[in-house]
């Protein structure tokens, strides 16, 4: 008898293929001094929040802020904003007000080493709506991308397709769940 574990998808395959629709929702980010970020934790209601101003934005899923035009995090997932495309990206992520996950800390790696540079420093609201690419990070989908954000196609792109940047992390992080050094055969 053959078990299975059970996957969270924050976006479905069907999601992943074309694009999440985000928002920068108007609750303010939970500070780091009230709940520290780097530690996971259940204290949601600020996503909560944002979640319900997405769904009623015709958004699926939200981005918040800290209160100063920094953008933070989402509910389960980290920000990256792409600046230029290939061979020689600029990948931008939140410093502040995050969980610093492993998700996050593996899309930080592969892109440095595929040679782009990754900064990790406040990323303003503005500057996100300028990027290039937009696109989410977690254990549950990989790189995701974000094809509107507040209702604007990211880069001037057309539903259903996205930046070179983000397809090729999304690759590169699939393929790391096939790499025998980092998986382990589940035996009955």
């Amino acid at each position: 008898m053959a078990f299975a574990i059970p996957f969270v998808w924050i976006a479905d395959p069907d999601k992943q293929r074309r694009g999440i629709d985000l928002i920068v929702g108007t609750p303010q980010r939970i500070a780091p001094a009230s709940v520290d970020p780097r530690v996971k934790n259940y204290h949601w209601l600020d996503f909560v929040m944002g979640l319900f101003e997405a769904y009623e934005r015709d958004a699926e899923t939200v981005v918040l802020t800290d209160g100063a035009g920094h953008v933070t995090e989402g509910p389960g997932f980290n920000v990256f904003a792409v600046f230029g495309g290939l061979p020689a990206p600029r990948l931008v992520t939140p410093s502040r007000g995050v969980l610093e996950g492993i998700s996050r800390r593996t899309m930080i790696e592969l892109a440095r080493a595929a040679g782009w540079t990754v900064e990790e420093r406040l990323l303003g609201v503005d500057e996100l709506r300028r990027a290039d690419e937009v696109f989410l990070s977690s254990t549950g989908g990989g790189a995701i991308a974000v094809a509107r954000l507040d209702g604007v196609a990211i880069g001037g792109r057309s539903p259903g397709t996205f930046g070179p940047v983000t397809a090729e992390l999304q690759a590169r992080y699939w393929a790391l769940h096939e790499d025998p050094r980092l998986t382990e055969a589940v035996r009955r």
